[in-house]
Parts: structure tokens; C-alpha cells; sequence
């Protein structure tokens, strides 16, 4: 997970993901015995809620 203004979430899968508007998927790792996909969405504004969210509970322990 990448958290900045928003968050990218990221996942692993062993079969190839079925359409996925307005995501991202690749292969990630590719051999003779394995293919590992991904898929990755973008969440926009989760990193600022989470921010918050983590203020309010440092203010809290500090009053």
C-alpha cells in the first residue's frame, strides 16, 4: 500500500484478473512454473482521511 493524498492498493493473484475498469493490472512475475498478476486501484482521498484520523487519536493521547 502507497498512502499520500489518496492510496494505491495492490493486489497479488494466481489467475489472470477479469476486466477491472479504472485499474491497473500487469503480470509481476513470470517463470516457467508460475505467473503472478496484479491488480491495483487508486482510492482517492484515503490518505488525507487517514492522516486525520491518526491526528485526532496523537491529540487525544496527549490531553
Amino acid at each position: 500500500m502507497n498512502i499520500g493524498t489518496s492510496a494505491f492498493v495492490q493486489r497479488a493473484v494466481s489467475t489472470p484478473p477479469s476486466y477491472a475498469p479504472r485499474s491497473l493490472t500487469g503480470i509481476i512475475l513470470e517463470d516457467e512454473n508460475w505467473t503472478v498478476y496484479s491488480v491495483e486501484c487508486n482510492v482517492n482521498g484515503a490518505g488525507t482521511a487517514l492522516s486525520g484520523s491518526v491526528r485526532v487519536k496523537i491529540d487525544a493521547a496527549f490531553h
